[in-house]
């Protein structure tokens, strides 16, 4: 994402990962690491954090440290240190901020707190998997190819019982794409396979939480890894050749609607 953050500009984003620097009281640097590209991500609090902080044992004070696992969701923008202190209505320190002018900030309106016990590195990403939108996924799939998602989405196609497509649940009311060809659901959709002798019994209409790797779809390789037989010529397998499909470790059937994460 910070390889190309302009393309995610006003865009709501969920970021999930180490904490790899406590800017300030209001304020965190996210990632530095494979998680979002190598460089760290800026999160200043829309309101105070310890207001909008999730997560906390009842009757602990709020706090944030490194190496904690946190979740961050809320609009990327290029930080501007006069416009933001306008918008979230507290000052930023300049001497401490300054650095920041120009890179890419979230401006958190939720900041799930989940530290890490026992010391390590593993993220969050790894344990639970990044958030990301489906229709972020499907307009710039090879920003997240190799990552660990996590995604809501409607199934519009089930093709076995260990694949199926998902697509943003809007869209999928709003064009119509319960009933969508192979070429649209692949334009707008994610291919999902899991692995395993049966699959999560799924059906058309029905939301759903997905964690898993997202690759560019290769039947071979999807079939080597998952342990899994596809059938190259069915429309809706063959329409998402060399487009995005995720490698599910975990399906969850879900109540309601939404298209992020968690």
């Amino acid at each position: 994402m910070t390889d190309n953050p302009d393309e995610f500009y006003g865009k709501n984003v969920t970021l999930s990962g180490l904490v790899s620097e406590v800017v300030g009281p209001n304020a965190v640097a996210i990632g530095g690491d494979e998680l979002i590209g190598g460089d760290p991500v800026l999160v200043v609090g829309a309101r105070q954090l310890d207001q909008i902080a999730e997560g906390l044992p009842e009757g602990e004070p709020f706090e944030v440290q490194q190496q904690d696992l946190v979740q961050a969701t809320g609009t990327l923008r290029e930080f501007d240190i006069a416009e933001v202190e306008q918008d979230i209505g507290y000052d930023l320190d300049d001497n401490v901020f300054g650095d920041w002018e120009g890179e890419p900030v979230v401006i958190a309106e939720s900041f799930v707190l989940s530290p890490q016990q026992g010391g390590g590195t593993t993220s969050m990403a790894q344990q639970q998997g990044v958030d990301a939108t489906l229709p972020l996924i499907v307009d710039s799939p090879e920003e997240f190819y190799g990552q660990t998602l996590t995604v809501n989405g409607a199934v519009v196609q089930v093709i076995d019982p260990n694949t199926f497509v998902v697509v943003d649940e809007q869209a999928a009311q709003d064009e119509g794409l319960y009933e969508g060809e192979a070429a649209d659901l692949a334009e707008q959709g994610v291919l999902v396979t899991t692995g395993g002798d049966t699959g999560p019994n799924l059906t058309e209409r029905q939301t759903v939480g997905v964690t898993g790797t997202l690759q560019q779809f290769d039947s071979a390789t999807f079939e080597q890894e998952m342990g899994t037989q596809l059938d190259e010529n069915d429309e809706f397998v063959s329409a998402f050749a060399e487009g995005p499909a995720i490698m599910a470790s975990q399906v969850r059937p879900m109540q309601g609607g939404g298209t992020t994460a968690r």
